[in-house]
């Protein structure tokens, strides 16, 4: 992987995280209590349990090296 394709990737990956956070609000009203499979400003796919969702993502034939996976949740975690 060259350079360019690299910081091509990590700045895909830092807008997708940046659309996650400006519509979270929208996210939780839609999605609350699951996982969601994104990328490019849009939702994939989703489920409430993570095993399930990656069949899913398996059985649609995507690539999930290419898209972010987020728990979405009105209950704020702390770790």
């Amino acid at each position: 992987m060259t350079d360019a394709q690299i910081i091509k990737m990590l700045t895909k990956g830092q807008n997708d995280l940046k659309w996650f956070d400006l519509h979270l609000n929208e996210l939780i009203n839609e999605y609350n209590e699951k996982f969601i499979a994104f990328q490019e400003d849009n939702v994939i796919e989703f489920d409430s349990d993570l095993n399930k969702l990656m069949k899913k993502l398996e059985n649609k034939n995507i690539d999930t090296s290419n898209l972010i996976i987020k728990f979405v949740s009105k209950i704020k975690f702390i770790l």
